[in-house]
């Protein structure tokens, strides 16, 4: 759905009418993409995902040599996605609508056989956001340890050098990045000569502005206890709790209480 950010114009142009938001022509581009790019990431026996003469199936839509996971305070995260698709309501069918067709995790405790863990027409918009930061996060730490992703980096500490560092530009993948662009970053990130305030060793965040929650929304731990905001879980309910506290754990981040 355009609403929620996924249109397939993200990944390829030139064959739809861009005048057009939505048509017949971009839903089969949907779908063609979609055939084409899902799962290609898993390096096949045999194939390299990084190009397109292997056999993953895999089009050169991301024919990146390191691929970097970036990571946000997961309890921001979940106060942005409420901000951006739950005030007012306007997205949020669309909203559990993508995050069952991306995480088709069962529901629990045997409620119903098959359809995702989002379908549950229980679930409060809060709590189908930070189910989502869960699943999303969990999957890129399972393809982190699995070599499918590279490293990872948080956006609250990560500098443009210590980034392009990480992306490799400094080593051995120097060679195939883009001469001009190799030697700014040895000008920015490598040269005796930086102060230690230079810009590329300021930190990203410090730069940009939340544009989606603006203060509008935020949370402590009790609203995501069972009963709170509409929630059908027990009252007092600590499960999604413990499971943001531990995915933030995982994700290197510590919180008082």
């Amino acid at each position: 759905s355009f609403k929620v950010g996924f249109h397939p114009r993200m990944y390829r142009g030139g064959i739809c009418s861009e005048q057009e938001q939505w048509s017949d022509c971009w839903e089969r581009e949907c779908i063609d993409i979609l055939r084409t790019e899902w799962g290609c990431a898993r390096k096949k026996k045999g194939g390299d995902a990084t190009t397109s003469n292997n056999n993953t199936g895999c089009s050169s839509f991301q024919p990146h040599r390191r691929t970097l996971f970036q990571t946000r305070d997961p309890m921001k995260v979940v106060e942005s996605l409420v901000a951006k698709f739950c005030v007012d309501d306007k997205n949020r069918e669309d909203f559990q609508r993508i995050s069952a067709l991306l995480f088709f995790r069962k529901y629990d405790g045997g409620k119903k056989r098959g359809g995702s863990f989002f379908d549950d027409p229980s679930l409060t918009c809060l709590e189908t956001a930070a189910y989502h930061v869960i699943e999303y996060n969990r999957a890129m730490l399972g393809a982190l340890k699995s070599g499918l992703i590279d490293g990872t980096y948080r956006i609250e500490d990560a500098t443009p050098c210590a980034v392009a560092e990480l992306a490799g530009l400094g080593d051995d993948l120097g060679a195939v990045v883009y001469p001009p662009n190799l030697v700014k970053f040895y000008q920015t990130c490598r040269s005796s000569s930086l102060p230690p305030d230079a810009p590329g060793n300021q930190k990203i965040k410090a730069k940009r502005k939340n544009k989606t929650n603006r203060g509008r929304v935020s949370y402590t731990w009790s609203d995501l206890e069972g009963g709170k905001h509409g929630s059908k879980r027990p009252p007092g309910d600590m499960s999604l709790v413990n499971a943001i506290k531990d995915l933030a754990k995982d994700l290197g981040y510590q919180y008082d209480s």
